[in-house]
């Protein structure tokens, strides 16, 4: 009963998912820069098809990490879905980026991780504000994910040409190898034909005739697989 309360408190502490992707209760965008923000996150979300929030926070609750906090928002307001969180947590001064699965398994993870490397060295520059390295960070992941995709859009072409290339090259070496074969079974074939048919003169004696020193008379075999015929 407690555990089923506690599961309970802990949906309803789940604030709802922001109409314009962006939740900002710390105050830390002007209105120009919340709303450039937000026309730059719909545009987004309409050529990519992923959903991308923005989420700052006054404070987490006691033990939870802001890693676990965005994770957590991500799945709750995106499901299954291909979506982005970008979670800055103020009392801390921490930040932290949630990409669903589908996106770690359609891109290079090693692109996306040296881009969410980047937006944690953006986050760490202490000589700025909040909200510019809010909008730093934004503006760099959107870019950094439009890349990615266009760089696995290429790759993908690329692997196609390949396995095109591949399939023909294939094919036509598979053609030359019958073309062999047949070509050798056609020589083997005659080979076998001529050693069958042969004509040899046979060791025979013959009387001598008319006093010569050599005997005389002609004798020829002619012999193949299903016939065997002699001459004298």
């Amino acid at each position: 009963m407690i555990f089923a309360l506690l599961c309970a408190g802990s949906v309803m502490a789940v604030p709802v998912a922001p109409a314009d992707g962006i939740l900002d209760d710390t105050h830390a965008l002007s209105s120009e820069t919340h709303q450039k923000l937000v026309e730059q996150m719909a545009n987004f979300r309409r050529d990519m098809g992923c959903d991308v929030w923005l989420v700052t926070s006054t404070f987490l609750d006691s033990g939870q990490t802001v890693r676990y906090f965005s994770r957590d928002l991500r799945k709750a307001w995106s499901g299954t879905n291909d979506a982005i969180l970008l979670a800055y947590d103020r009392g801390t001064d921490r930040s932290a980026m949630s990409l669903s699965s589908s996106i770690w398994n359609r891109y290079s993870a090693s692109a996306l991780t040296t881009l969410m490397q980047t937006g944690g060295a953006i986050m760490s520059d202490a000589n700025k504000t909040p909200e510019q390295r809010l909008t730093d960070f934004m503006g760099k992941l959107l870019r950094g994910m439009r890349e990615i995709k266009q760089q696995q859009a290429k790759m993908d072409q690329s692997f196609t040409r390949d396995h095109r290339r591949l399939a023909v090259a294939f094919a036509t070496a598979s053609g030359m190898g019958a073309l062999a074969l047949f070509v050798l079974g056609v020589r083997s074939r005659r080979q076998d034909v001529q050693s069958a048919l042969q004509s040899h003169l046979p060791q025979i004696k013959v009387g001598t005739r008319l006093g010569a020193p050599f005997g005389g008379g002609v004798v020829v075999v002619w012999s193949d697989e299903k016939k065997l015929a002699s001459f004298e």
